[in-house]
């Protein structure tokens, strides 16, 4: 009995410690009642500082989504070799070997991540969208090389420029200086469905593209994708 009294004791020491934590957060409490000796507490609606409750305004939407698009060009150059590469490549003059159809997939992805922190003081210190011009034309360029190259050693060269234009820290620090902190998760959702739907996108639409246009026209294709962007 002794540990019964005591266990119920603490349970009752736990509820109300929970109970003042509860009312301690200032919330909108908009109803406090008692029914059969417990407290219920009902929220009816959000405050007005929560992110749920603010809607983007038109100029936020508009530059968000244009961000986002810049996004969905850089990662389409990634995911659209992905793929028919290692089908194409040693159809190429000399051949390929593994290790090289590998390497000029990976050189993209290593290129971008080793210039990222760069890119992202450089547009800190000279702006964001000539920092992203900048990051486009150097993709551009990369995207030329590689449609240029009869051999895979050059396909690696095209897509390691292509990597070197690292513009995403630019394009989400410029989308944090568009948007308030209420709407930037908002914000960043947007970026992170386009890259899905691109990612998407790119496995339907590389084998037929590249059966039509071949696979230096995939890389074409990027360049001038990359032109709009900066336009």
């Amino acid at each position: 009995m002794a540990m019964i009294q005591v266990a119920l004791r603490s349970e009752r020491e736990h509820c109300a410690f929970a109970l003042r934590s509860l009312i301690s957060l200032r919330w909108p409490l908009t109803s406090l009642r008692r029914s059969r000796g417990a407290a219920l507490i009902s929220f009816d609606r959000l405050p007005l500082s929560s992110p749920a409750a603010v809607s983007m305004t038109p100029l936020e939407r508009r530059a968000s989504g244009w961000l986002a698009s810049i996004f969905g060009l850089r990662m389409l150059g990634l995911f659209l070799i992905l793929p028919v590469f290692a089908l194409y490549a040693p159809l190429l003059p000399g051949g390929a070997t593994s290790y090289q159809i590998g390497l000029a997939i990976g050189i993209y992805g290593l290129s971008q991540a080793l210039l990222q922190v760069a890119f992202g003081t450089a547009s800190d210190r000279f702006g964001r969208k000539p920092v992203i011009a900048f990051g486009l034309a150097i993709f551009a360029l990369g995207a030329v090389i590689s449609a240029l190259s009869e051999s895979v050693a050059g396909i690696v060269i095209g897509r390691a420029i292509q990597g070197a234009g690292a513009v995403s820290s630019a394009v989400s620090a410029f989308i944090a200086d568009s948007t308030r902190a209420e709407v930037r998760t908002k914000a960043m959702a947007m970026v992170g469905g386009t890259i899905g739907i691109v990612f998407a996108l790119s496995l339907v639409i590389a084998p037929p593209l590249t059966a039509w246009i071949g696979l230096s026209g995939l890389f074409w294709l990027t360049a001038v994708l990359a032109a709009l962007g900066i336009v």
